[in-house]
């Protein structure tokens, strides 16, 4: 080979070396880039099983636990109402990847709290952009940091090890904070919830209970009945809890024990129920001295998101 032949394939060969390293290099950068995106968009791991019971405030009005996939029009309704900035693409995506919906609502100053338990990727981050009207910032405290989202209307959101969405219509930093004391305690062991009396179930059993209803209970029973009732009437009644069972046209049954302060406000509550709806489908019946259950009471979607979340 001459001097000049092996000079230009001196520099051939020079080029192909040029254009693998090269290729490396992008290659490595790529995917170092990657990990880092990847990185940046995990959320914060969390030490123990996610416990709603203790993550949502613990005085609220009303808790409410909505299993998705078997109400997902429902869950339609909720999210559009409040999570502002959501193309109808982005609203199937995060119902498509929920599992079960819980809420607290305070029926004073009619804040509301959720967690959405189920499996949120990285990307579902970018929903809450700023050119959806979210503003995103840094929760810092006692040693834990993440992120959270404050829409154009004021609605807060958080997103836990991918796994757990926080909400808040005030401060989505007071749910974080109850979830970090709760992950940073002590294990304690598990405690079945204790037997029931013929009347309303708790807070924590309502919140874990099982099924394709619609569960709830409230300590303000006498506010709740108002709105089921109208008419400004108030009854001297304590608390209740029950389930919207769903039929195929949409349309829930509505399935209710509740505990009155008093004796005396059983009787006009047994009259009430049976005059809401005069079809005859409303079943009550008195269970005890000051507690009474109604059942067969139909509503429609807008109506039961209105009782249950507001809006």
């Amino acid at each position: 080979m001459t001097g000049k032949n092996r000079k230009s394939s001196d520099r051939f060969f020079s080029y192909i070396r040029f254009d693998h390293v090269t290729v490396n290099f992008f290659y490595t950068i790529f995917c170092i880039s990657f990990l880092c995106l990847m990185a940046g968009c995990q959320t914060l791991r969390m030490a123990k099983p996610f416990s709603v019971v203790d993550v949502l405030p613990d005085n609220d009005s009303m808790y409410v636990k909505i299993p998705v996939k078997e109400n997902r029009d429902l869950c339609h309704t909720i999210i559009n109402n409040y999570i502002s900035g959501l193309t109808e693409k982005n609203s199937a995506e995060l119902l498509d990847r929920s599992e079960v919906f819980y809420a607290s609502v305070n029926f004073e100053t009619n804040a509301v709290n959720a967690a959405i338990v189920g499996d949120f990727p990285f990307f579902i981050n970018m929903i809450f952009s700023e050119e959806n009207g979210w503003k995103t910032l840094s929760y810092n405290e006692s040693g834990y940091s993440c992120k959270y989202f404050i829409s154009d209307i004021g609605f807060q959101i958080s997103i836990l090890e991918n796994k757990v969405m926080l909400v808040s219509s005030s401060d989505v930093r007071a749910l974080l904070r109850r979830q970090f004391e709760y992950d940073s305690s002590p294990a304690s062991l598990e405690v079945a919830p204790a037997a029931s009396d013929s009347t309303v179930y708790s807070k924590s059993e309502i919140l874990s209970q099982a099924g394709e209803n619609i569960s709830f209970y409230t300590s303000k029973a006498g506010d709740f009945i108002e709105s089921i009732v109208g008419n400004g009437i108030t009854l001297a009644a304590d608390t209740a809890s029950g389930s919207f069972s769903k039929n195929d046209q949409n349309i829930y049954m509505l399935d209710m024990k509740m505990n009155f302060v008093n004796k005396h406000a059983v009787k006009p509550a047994l009259f009430l129920f049976k005059k809401v709806q005069s079809d005859g489908t409303v079943t009550t019946e008195q269970l005890a001295e000051n507690a009474i259950s109604c059942t067969g009471m139909n509503m429609d979607i807008k109506t039961i998101v209105t009782l249950l979340i507001g809006g």
